[in-house]
């Protein structure tokens, strides 16, 4: 299966793309940050402008939460009915007999260590998400480092059981937040924030031996493996940001 990878296209700052899946491709896998205020506007715009020939696998990206609530998000987001995109949030699509799975992800905040405080500190005082996302409308409720470290447990542990349960079979993860340091860009790798960016999985990965693991999230290319499992991360980013994006990846599986 050739699977056509992208991420962090970030149409909210008006940048058009128009691009189409290639001739080649099976599958599209976007790995988040699309538009903001809601999943649903992203849906609908994969359904609209890539959905079709070939079906489109999408998991939300922190931006996808900016002027909304995750809660009442991800609700709306399961029931809206978009032809051609499967949406996943701790779930699971089958595809031509391959699984792909996966979420978010968030972060666990123990990049730089096992206790998340400090990092979890310095998200709260650095990072957007903390100022921009509710966690609820109603009742209203602010959304947190430590909620983002719950759903990154959710999240987390939803992939190592199915891919446990598909032990010896061909998976495909998809999450927004990297799985591995590897993928902060080197003079990111002792920024307190870069926490917030990916948390370590290796050994998730090296124990449960998935196919492929795409994220976004980092706004720059990566292409390495983590045992027999490759990483690959292939965002458009900002406006006039060099992000080493490819326009025509394609992975096989």
């Amino acid at each position: 299966m050739k699977i056509w990878i992208i991420s962090d296209l970030h149409l909210e700052f008006g940048e058009p793309f128009d691009l189409k899946p290639p001739a080649c491709a099976d599958v599209v896998v976007c790995a988040g940050d699309v538009l903001t205020k809601g999943i649903v506007p992203s849906l609908r715009w994969l359904t609209k402008h890539l959905a079709g020939k070939v079906p489109v696998v999408f998991v939300a990206g922190n931006h996808e939460f900016y002027g909304e609530a995750v809660q009442e998000s991800l609700k709306q987001a399961v029931s809206e009915s978009c032809s051609g995109v499967h949406f996943l949030e701790n779930a699971v699509a089958e595809i031509d007999g391959l699984s792909f799975m996966g979420g978010t992800l968030w972060s666990d905040f123990r990049l730089f260590g096992h206790n998340p405080q400090v990092a979890m500190s310095y998200a709260a005082h650095g990072m957007n998400d903390y100022r921009k996302i509710k966690l609820s409308k109603t009742p209203y409720s602010k959304f947190r480092p430590l909620d983002a470290y719950k759903k990154h447990v959710e999240t987390r542990d939803f992939i190592a059981s199915e891919l446990r349960r598909r032990a010896g079979r061909r998976a495909v993860v998809i999450t927004h937040h990297a799985p591995s340091p590897r993928s902060v860009a080197a003079g990111f790798r002792h920024d307190p924030l870069s926490a917030n960016y990916a948390s370590d999985l290796e050994d998730l990965i090296l124990d449960t031996r998935p196919t492929l693991w795409v994220h976004g999230h980092v706004h720059h290319r990566n292409d390495y493996y983590v045992g027999n499992t490759r990483i690959v991360s292939n965002p458009r980013g900002y406006p006039r940001e060099h992000t080493h994006f490819e326009p025509g990846l394609i992975v096989e599986v």
